[in-house]
């Protein structure tokens, strides 16, 4: 995921609402003036925001989503079309990508949908070296499927290697006093940081998280948010679902609008 624009408290709205205009990769057209503008290297774009409970319920909060949230094509800016909304609370839905050789194929799908600016050359090039190539077909022999499952299978325990027990101190909140650990090492939101690409930082987040803004990664008081998380307890063995833990969190907690303490399971994140 990369970083586009934020709205709302954060954003250039500064929380008063407002318009905003996300333009495709090429696009020359005429930009129409009462919009906060942002450009994007790929067609595929994901919005998400968060609304808050008020006195333990969250109908204020869908209201008025349902009410001021619009999206639509800028061709039909003149007569937008009326919005869906669905609620997918208790609906199963698989958010999840493969951990197995398919996981090719999803990048395949990728790499087709969105034009070559979406991604670095480099990664292309990698990508590119196992048959995976824009414009044309990905159809690994026999020989290429065993070396694709082989990697999917690496990777898979690498990554969770890397997030669950990292040696780099960078991940920890804390290093030497706890096994807290932060979303974003360095703060790098950009998974950049002093001319150096975060590869297992990158990694790592992507396992278990999606969606980037600095708002998560930089200390913004008053207007940003914070994640602590561990895959460990207080003596540094992995946590265990047959087990019962005990969290001691201080009273007051500095957070204005809330905060919240969430189980996941290892496998669906």
């Amino acid at each position: 995921f990369r970083y586009v624009i934020d709205f709302g408290n954060l954003g250039p709205d500064e929380g008063k609402g407002g318009k905003f205009l996300v333009l495709p990769p090429g696009y020359e057209g005429p930009v129409p003036d009462g919009y906060h503008v942002a450009r994007t290297n790929t067609y595929g774009n994901w919005v998400i925001w968060r609304g808050y409970q008020v006195d333990g319920t969250t109908a204020q909060a869908v209201n008025a989503t349902k009410e001021k949230f619009r999206i639509y094509p800028l061709s039909q800016m003149e007569n937008p079309p009326e919005m869906t909304f669905v609620n997918a609370s208790g609906q199963f839905m698989n958010t999840i990508h493969r951990m197995d050789a398919n996981i090719f194929e999803e990048i395949n799908e990728v790499v087709q949908a969105e034009p070559l600016m979406g991604e670095s050359p480099e990664l292309l090039g990698h990508l590119a070296a196992i048959g995976i190539v824009k414009g044309q077909p990905f159809e690994p022999d026999e020989r290429m499927r065993a070396i694709l499952k082989a990697a999917a299978k690496a990777g898979s325990v690498t990554v969770k290697t890397v997030i669950s027990k990292p040696r780099d101190e960078r991940f920890y909140w804390y290093p030497g006093e706890s096994n807290w650990q932060t979303a974003f090492p360095g703060r790098a939101y950009t998974w950049e940081l002093d001319g150096v690409t975060l590869h297992d930082i990158r990694a790592a987040f992507h396992f278990y998280a999606t969606g980037i803004t600095p708002a998560m990664a930089l200390k913004l008081v008053g207007k940003g948010s914070q994640y602590a998380f561990t895959y460990l307890d207080s003596n540094g063995n992995p946590l265990d679902g047959s087990k019962t833990y005990k969290v001691n969190v201080p009273a007051d907690v500095p957070a204005k609008d809330f905060w919240s303490f969430t189980l996941y399971d290892n496998q669906t994140r």
